[in-house]
């Protein structure tokens, strides 16, 4: 994150599952599927089912609320 910036970039998470209940009643949940402690690299990231290459997330994505899928490998992605 860059202070007056928009925009989140994502890396690896540190928990499997969190909810952010929204001021606007929305919630926000992040998750992962697969992660342990050899499975520390993400392979894809779903932002309600809807790939993100980038591995960006816009600030709006989180207040429109929704669910953020991590995919949890092994080894790293090229």
């Amino acid at each position: 994150m860059a202070p007056g910036s928009e925009y989140y970039s994502l890396g690896s998470p540190l928990v499997d599952k969190a909810e952010i209940h929204l001021e606007n009643r929305n919630i926000f949940t992040a998750n992962t599927v697969n992660q342990s402690k050899s499975n520390m690299y993400v392979s894809k990231v779903l932002l309600n089912g809807k790939e993100i290459k980038d591995y960006q997330l816009h600030h709006s994505d989180i207040t429109h609320g929704g669910t953020l899928t991590f995919f949890m490998s092994d080894k790293p992605r090229k």
